[in-house]
């Protein structure tokens, strides 16, 4: 499981890890508030919703989403344990937007802080991380407005084969432009003969 090791950026994993098999706080908090989290045990440096099903693990993480929101639970400790659970998720986007900023991950981790406590889980109920993944790319492009394109716009899915994203060519025997005329079919309004 990939965590922050530097505590600078979302908090210390270890002392995280204490303050969640507290009885009484954290896990078992968070097991009465949310039914999905009840076979979670006891966290020993790992807690890794990828060992549920996938449907399970979107449950798990949406479970937190909803602790960690402002207008659900308000838990600081969901909303650190979901950054340190999504550190893989933050790499990958500081990987693709490098060249904007020189403390990416910062300005990233940043950003999916925000879009984790403003999340609308109330409307948007599954694909927990693909939807915080693409928030946090937007809000962070539009933070800090690219000079080029290259950032902008979906990218071609791995499974279009290249002659889909090749722009169409025109039909053979059509013109681009003014649509084709018969000979014989004048414009409205003109008459056949000159008066």
């Amino acid at each position: 499981m990939v965590v922050f090791y530097d505590d600078t950026i979302a908090g210390s994993w270890p002392a995280l890890i204490a303050r969640l098999n507290v009885p009484d706080r954290g896990l078992a908090r968070w097991r009465g508030a949310e039914p999905v989290l009840a076979d979670v045990g006891r966290v020993d440096g790992q807690f890794d919703l990828q060992g549920y099903r996938r449907d399970r693990a979107d449950a798990g993480l949406g479970a937190l989403v909803r602790l960690a929101a402002a207008d659900g639970g308000d838990d600081q400790d969901a909303l650190v344990l979901l950054l340190h659970l999504l550190s893989g998720m933050v790499l990958s986007l500081a990987r693709q937007l490098a060249d904007l900023s020189p403390d990416i991950v910062t300005v990233i981790v940043s950003e999916l802080t925000c879009q984790i406590r403003s999340y609308p889980w109330r409307r948007r109920t599954r694909a927990w991380a693909a939807n915080l993944q693409a928030d946090t790319r937007r809000a962070v492009l539009a933070d800090l407005k690219p000079r080029h394109r290259y950032h902008e716009g979906a990218r071609p899915l791995p499974c279009c084969s290249p002659r889909h994203l090749q722009p169409r060519q025109p039909r053979a025997g059509r013109r681009r432009g003014r649509p084709h005329r018969s000979p014989d079919r004048r414009p409205v309004g003109r008459s056949a003969d000159p008066a």
